[in-house]
């Protein structure tokens, strides 16, 4: 298997790009050593039937290039037997993305990093499968509306950061949750379904939740559990497995929990309802701190028929926390800009349903970054042209906790577990009439 390509350089305007080299072409290894000349690093990679389009950031010129690859078929030499019968196999058979990684993965990187591609490998097999009547990699590729900004993520040093495919680890623990009460037929008459992304110790917030506004979870058309990973000993992990055996409403990724695996823990709830819930028409992705006002919440869906939308505190022109004493920080080699990208913050958002699929699969394929709502509704959704709406109603912030303050709320921050109890009575106690502007008792 011959392989000949074009590398291009983004151009002005950017629907354009700039020849780079002349035409190359060889083997694999020969393609390799060009490509790495020019500092090309991770792949976006776009398959077609006999040829491929690779995205690229270059490390050395922090600019975006594209690659083309044509395969053709020819005889093998002794020195790349199984290099050349790998791509014999691709060239021969239906394309899919994980056969295009794992044949290409090594293009531009160095020995050392190889693992990181590799590691993506077998999660996309599975993933696509499973996608694969929805989202077509043969009729309709998944891909983004714009260019990865990748060379925001890039270093002086030719040292990439990792993507997040390369560090998230698949799958869900094979655990007791009622799925069907959860979310019946994948989602097909679910119109919200609520995920609280809990830690492990915060056992006491969970139970609040459960006693108070976890309640409207009893309607058909409304699901809710909580999202966790695993503990670092087994005593955190019986525990878990103790509640989890009561109340059957807890999805247990394959991550450890902690601050740092925050966006771990977003992509495992996409993940899970890709797989269970894909059929849900909104997404309710909350904190275990926040008061939910379900009723207001199913309210504003019910005025609001958007597509590929994610509603939530939208933060605009939010700079990167450069002190290294921060739980925030994020340093220039993570992240070069001094600007996020536009972005909902974290404690609440809502997700049409329809954009789970693609969040998920771009997200493998971005820079890791642990900041998971400036990571998924800002770095994965501008490149995918999600929309971002500011709703005034999600209180990502505390508030004063009065009757008709909160009534006026989707959510409310930072509600300790005693406070959910006095929240809920005051939400539902009829004797306090609330009027535009003033209160009555």
């Amino acid at each position: 298997m011959q392989v000949k390509g074009i590398i291009y350089r983004e151009g002005e305007p950017k629907s354009r790009f700039k020849r780079l080299t002349n035409e190359i072409h060889g083997n694999t290894s020969t393609i390799k050593q060009t490509l790495y000349s020019h500092g090309i690093g991770h792949t976006a990679l776009y398959p077609f039937p006999n040829h491929c389009y690779l995205y690229h950031f270059s490390y050395l010129s922090k600019s975006k290039i594209m690659v083309k690859l044509e395969l053709r078929p020819s005889e093998p030499s002794e020195d790349n037997d199984a290099v050349n019968a790998s791509l014999a196999g691709l060239y021969n058979t239906k394309t899919t993305a994980s056969k295009t990684l794992s044949n290409f993965g090594n293009l531009g990187s160095t020995v050392r990093h190889n693992h990181i591609r590799n590691g993506l490998i077998p999660f996309y097999d599975r993933l696509i499968n499973k996608m694969s009547d929805k989202y077509s990699l043969d009729d309709k590729p998944i891909s983004v509306r714009k260019p990865l900004k990748l060379e925001s993520w890039v270093t002086k040093a030719p040292i990439p950061i990792p993507l997040a495919g390369a560090i998230y680890k698949p799958g869900h623990l094979d655990n007791d949750i009622d799925i069907e009460r959860l979310c019946p037929r994948e989602g097909d008459s679910t119109k919200l379904l609520v995920l609280i992304t809990s830690a492990i110790h915060h056992r006491a917030a969970r139970m609040a939740i459960r006693q108070t506004w976890m309640h409207y979870g009893s309607r058909r058309d409304v699901g809710m559990a909580f999202v966790l990973g695993h503990g670092k000993d087994n005593k955190q992990n019986k525990a878990l497995d103790s509640e989890d055996f009561m109340y059957r409403d807890l999805i247990r990724g394959n991550f450890v929990d902690s601050y740092n695996n925050l966006t771990l823990k977003t992509m495992s709830l996409l993940e899970w309802v890709h797989h269970h819930c894909r059929r849900a028409k909104y997404i309710l992705k909350t904190d275990d701190d926040m008061f939910v006002n379900i009723p207001k919440l199913l309210s504003f869906l019910d005025t609001h028929k958007a597509n590929r939308t994610i509603y939530g505190r939208r933060a605009d022109f939010w700079k990167p926390v450069r002190n290294k004493w921060s739980k925030y920080y994020i340093s220039s080699d993570q992240y070069v800009e001094n600007v996020f990208p536009t972005f909902t913050t974290g404690p609440a958002y809502i997700l049409t349903g329809d954009i789970v699929g693609e969040l998920l699969v771009c997200s493998l394929s971005t820079p890791f970054l642990k900041l998971e709502d400036v990571f998924i509704t800002g770095i994965v959704a501008e490149s995918l042209a999600i929309k971002r709406v500011n709703v005034r109603e999600i209180a990502n912030v505390r508030i004063v906790l009065e009757a008709c303050r909160i009534r006026d709320k989707i959510t409310v921050h930072m509600v300790s577990p005693n406070e959910q109890f006095d929240v809920w009575m005051k939400l539902l106690d009829n004797s306090i009439k609330c009027y535009k502007g003033k209160r009555s008792n």
